[in-house]
């Protein structure tokens, strides 16, 4: 067990740091303890390497949560029926490297938008660094431009909770929402997971 320890984190430290000699900001490293045991995360950054990605590293183990949102993904090395164990670990240290200042929160944000010759929708959705996704709709009267109506899903559950621009019949505004959902999962723009409605990144 040791000895892959130690080979492990020889190929790491060696990747990092000839990798800090071509690219000083495209990595960042954080060490950790939990429960006498000393783990790593491995922040990739740079628009070189493709999506920004962070990898979680134990004795035995290297998980990787692909979009940054404080969720492991996929267990690289060691036993996926593990995975809520290396969350655990995960989220300990994700706390620990932001009460140090050494990593920063992040918010992905993915929008989707489609239009008729008279009707403009978007719909952004947010996911914080923290708690939960939630979406914004946004619908306009192309053909004028004048009437612009904002509401907000906040749970991201299909259902609009609060208009927060502009003055629209809620429901009437919560159809064209629902339509527009449903616009954007048969083109593979909206995904449906979780009871949650959310825009994917297009390809």
């Amino acid at each position: 067990m040791k000895f892959f320890h130690v080979i492990l984190i020889s190929i790491i430290f060696s990747f990092f740091f000839c990798s800090m000699l071509r690219e000083e900001k495209g990595l960042s490293y954080f060490e950790f303890e939990m429960n006498g045991k000393t783990y790593q995360i491995l922040s990739v950054n740079s628009p070189a390497k493709g999506q920004p990605y962070n990898q979680l590293i134990g004795d035995d183990f290297i998980a990787i949560d692909i979009r940054q949102n404080q969720n492991i993904d996929k267990v690289l090395i060691g036993d996926p029926n593990k995975i809520d164990e290396y969350m655990k670990i995960y989220k300990h240290g994700i706390q620990q490297a932001l009460e140090k200042g050494k990593l920063k929160e992040k918010e992905d944000i993915f929008s989707y938008n489609y239009s008729t010759s008279m009707k403009y929708f978007n719909v952004i959705t947010y996911f914080p660094a923290r708690g939960n996704p939630h979406n914004e709709f946004i619908y306009i009267e192309a053909f004028t431009m004048k009437r612009v109506i904002k509401a907000i899903d906040r749970n991201a559950d299909g259902k609009l909770d609060i208009i927060t621009s502009g003055f629209y019949e809620m429901n009437k505004l919560q159809k064209e929402y629902f339509e527009f959902l449903k616009n954007g999962i048969s083109k593979n723009r909206v995904a449906y997971k979780n009871g949650m409605y959310l825009v994917v990144p297009q390809d």
